[in-house]
């Protein structure tokens, strides 16, 4: 986890960039998210259309796996 302090809150920049869109949450070979509160992150950025979810496109983790 790579963090930052803002004010006085600590803030987990992984979130903040998936939550943004700017950012995808890593994945294992099976699909199953690495983190749970970053798949939270980017299914609430896929549903809001946020950043790369703006567009239309192949997951990164699709591609990886070869779309299984």
């Amino acid at each position: 986890m790579c963090a930052s302090k803002i004010d006085d809150a600590t803030v987990d920049v992984g979130t903040a960039l998936i939550s943004a869109g700017a950012a995808f949450t890593a994945t294992l070979p099976s699909g199953a998210p690495v983190s749970a509160p970053y798949a939270v992150a980017e299914l609430a950025a896929k549903d809001s259309r946020r950043g790369l979810w703006e567009g239309s496109f192949e997951h990164p983790a699709d591609v990886l796996s070869g779309g299984q």
